[in-house]
């Protein structure tokens, strides 16, 4: 049996901007494109499948992301090819668990494995949902029974032996998966073969510390080989960690203004992750604003900041000796800027005098009332 495994497709993922979240639907309907192309006999998706955390989702959303997929869930259900899916990590919040693969299993577009085992082609497919904890997943796999010879797992964890999972993260080894001849697993992003498990990795660049090769894999249970199907991103992602130790604002904006023109490109996501203490000046003394139209100029998506400078903390007084007092007044009273710091000198010179003399106007204009 040939079968196409994806890993997190994300769809709907706004991650930087909401104009990206076609670029996640984009590479899923690439992946089952190739899929059906491939002559597959089915197709497992293995967690993560709509990118609808806690914070972010809502009917809207989830609408909006199944229109831009909706094709491609009805051709493969033309081409009568089943569709196995686990709910990963992105699947849960608000006390829901796998809404939007529950909504399509109902619809009948999928199969929604929650700890639980079905039969197809004469293979004994099993699926565990996304664990919290690595004893969750142990009793999982436990209820589950021995594996056989045709068994075949889906799950969505963390494993040890990853080169791209720190190892104080990983969840799952060798041993959790004694017995099982066919392991696939999502949650990695990294295409890798472990030995004892597969990665397909993701289809597309979900956050720019992830760049590297995406697209998914097509197995063959048989021959127990597979192939990893590349797919070239939607949109060009840069990256950069630029370092603001010991440098001055105007240098360090210079920097940036400069890697900006040399990374943009049509359509290009441009992120930094800026870090370090200046040697004088403070991050607002950059100007954001003008780095951002850079590269909306140089036909960018967009630039996105994230990380932080980290400013030097300053006494009152320092605050107080920096402090451009006209330059201040006049950002607060526009057009009256200037008779505003008049009245500040006054006070200075004549200290409670001129406060007095201006409190004795108010109260004679109170006193003689409105102009009629």
């Amino acid at each position: 049996m040939r079968v196409a495994v994806i890993g997190d497709p994300h769809l709907g993922c706004s991650t930087y901007t909401d104009k990206r979240a076609s670029d996640f639907s984009r590479q899923f309907n690439r992946a089952v494109e190739i899929s059906i192309k491939s002559d597959v006999q089915a197709v497992f998706l293995l967690g993560d499948i709509f990118d609808s955390s806690a914070y972010r989702r809502n009917i809207d959303n989830f609408a909006s992301s199944l229109s831009e997929v909706a094709k491609s869930f009805l051709s493969l259900k033309n081409h009568a090819i089943p569709i196995f899916a686990i709910a990963g990590n992105h699947e849960y919040g608000r006390g829901r668990g796998g809404g939007e693969i529950r909504i399509l299993s109902d619809l009948g577009f999928l199969r929604f494995l929650d700890d639980s085992v079905t039969e197809f082609a004469g293979y004994e497919i099993a699926g565990i949902s996304w664990k919290t904890s690595v004893e969750s997943f142990r009793e999982s796999i436990k209820k589950l029974g021995h594996p056989k010879a045709n068994s075949i797992l889906l799950m969505h964890q963390f494993c040890y032996g990853s080169a791209v999972v720190p190892q104080l993260i990983a969840e799952v080894n060798r041993k959790d998966l004694e017995g099982w001849p066919i392991v696939f697993t999502g949650h990695h992003h990294h295409y890798e073969d472990l030995g004892y498990v597969l990665s397909p990795g993701s289809l597309e660049v979900r956050e720019a510390k992830e760049l590297g090769t995406k697209g998914f894999v097509i197995y063959d249970t048989k021959t127990h080989s597979h192939e990893f199907i590349k797919l070239p991103s939607s949109r060009t992602v840069r990256y950069a960690k630029i370092d603001g130790q010991g440098r001055t604002a105007p240098d360090l904006e210079e920097e940036i203004g400069r890697w900006i023109k040399s990374n943009s490109s049509a359509g290009a996501l441009l992120v930094v992750e800026l870090s370090g203490r200046l040697s004088s000046g403070r991050s607002v003394d950059v100007n954001w604003n003008v780095l951002r139209s850079i590269a909306i100029q140089n036909g960018c998506l967009k630039l996105h900041f994230e990380g932080a400078l980290e400013d030097q903390v300053r006494s009152a007084p320092e605050i107080r000796a920096s402090v451009n007092i006209n330059e201040f007044l006049r950002k607060r009273f526009g057009a009256r800027g200037k008779t505003a710091a008049q009245y500040v000198d006054s006070f200075k010179e004549q200290g409670d005098d001129f406060g007095s003399s201006i409190l004795t106007q108010i109260v004679e204009k109170i006193k003689k009332g409105p102009r009629k």
